[in-house]
């Protein structure tokens, strides 16, 4: 399929980076608004050195550090106020996704005088945004490098994505010994979340051989690099080789001659991470195998031609548990009984599924597939 690739972000990436960060931004940051979590930034030093940059290079600044894994839209309102009573002209977000997410949709809103929950209702789109600068700190979403900005929503019970040209950082920084914090849970949730996207990114519709051969080397680089790096937790060079993947898995690469990528699997776990606060890489990993046996009944061409692509095998059978050792490889959770989730509901699940419309793009969900799928995952 004929596609435009445009990618607005300027990308610094290495050991020490962030150290630039005050000179680099200063020519369009003078009144910047931070947007962090309550904890991480301040554990591996990266709130403390972006401050400091801030300093040198005197420009203002004001911090909300109330994101929470699984952004909430309650935070975000929280931020736009900020932003505005204070003419913020910038926004900083320090932290993975959930950080940057929530600095997009604050970005956006700043300009919007109603709820920016409009947003992602799709009432109205973004029609201007402040800068956004992103200091990662967390190899998952890739949310560093695109326009794409996830939120969920308590009262609504929805958690859905927004993207927008407008919604790229406009520089982003990727100092990977940030991430060697990050502790042995969370790291399994990223790399399932990068694996996750590879995947999501080949079950798209339309037939782009070379960027699918992009996924299937950044997965390499995962299945390689990323059982030495859980033995090894605070290896720098694991870290950046598995923080670069993350990056290049959801910035385009890989869908590119796609109409788009399939975000089935997405959908479903944005449900489990909204209903009972699963991280959203172990949600996506307990998913792919329910959905991938459904895929098998549904199209044995799709399938296959994953598996030819990524396993080099095209038998359905040993191509899904070829790809369930792959999520094994690296720790993750392949079962929703792994999760320990208390009160567990199949019926409401069910339900909340069917009243959001959760689907993919190409390969639909209907409500008895997506019955189908439930069943499968309480098995």
């Amino acid at each position: 399929m004929n596609f435009t690739w445009n990618i607005p972000t300027r990308l610094h990436f290495g050991k020490d980076c962030v150290q630039k960060l005050g000179s680099i931004i200063n020519d369009y940051a003078s009144n910047v608004l931070i947007v962090t979590g309550s904890n991480s930034s301040k554990q591996n030093g990266s709130l403390d050195d972006v401050i400091n940059q801030l300093k040198l290079s005197n420009i203002k600044y004001h911090i909300l550090d109330k994101v929470k894994s699984n952004p909430r839209v309650e935070e975000v309102r929280e931020g736009i106020a900020i932003a505005k009573k204070e003419n913020i002209d910038t926004i900083i977000a320090i932290g993975g996704g959930s950080a940057i997410d929530s600095a997009k949709a604050i970005a956006a809103g700043y300009y919007y005088d109603g709820d920016v929950w409009d947003f992602y209702e799709y009432i109205v789109k973004p029609t201007n945004a402040l800068p956004i600068v992103a200091v990662n700190t967390l190899a998952a979403t890739g949310s560093e490098m695109n326009g794409t900005s996830v939120l969920q929503n308590q009262e609504k019970e929805v958690k859905t994505a927004i993207g927008s040209i407008l919604l790229f950082p406009k520089d982003t920084f990727c100092d990977p010994t940030y991430t060697i914090s990050v502790p042995l849970d969370y790291t399994i949730y990223g790399m399932a979340d990068i694996i996750a996207h590879l995947w999501e990114a080949f079950f798209g519709m339309g037939d782009a051989t070379l960027s699918d051969r992009f996924g299937k080397a950044i997965f390499d680089e995962i299945m390689e690099y990323g059982p030495l790096l859980l033995d090894d937790l605070t290896n720098y060079e694991y870290r950046e080789k598995i923080m670069y993947a993350s990056t290049c898995a959801l910035n385009g690469l890989t869908i590119m001659g796609k109409k788009t990528g399939d975000w089935g699997v997405h959908d479903i776990g944005h449900h489990l991470s909204l209903l009972y606060d699963v991280p959203h890489g172990a949600s996506l990993s307990v998913v792919y195998p329910a959905w991938l046996n459904w895929l098998k009944n549904k199209s044995a061409y799709g399938i296959t031609k994953f598996g030819l692509t990524y396993f080099d095998n095209d038998d359905p059978d040993i191509i899904i548990l070829k790809a369930i050792e792959s999520l094994k490889a690296i720790q993750a959770p392949i079962k929703l009984k792994d999760l320990n989730i208390p009160n567990l509901n199949k019926e409401y699940f069910l339900q909340l599924l069917t009243k959001n419309k959760a689907t993919g793009a190409f390969y639909q969900l209907d409500e008895s597939d997506l019955k189908w799928i439930v069943d499968e995952l309480f098995k």
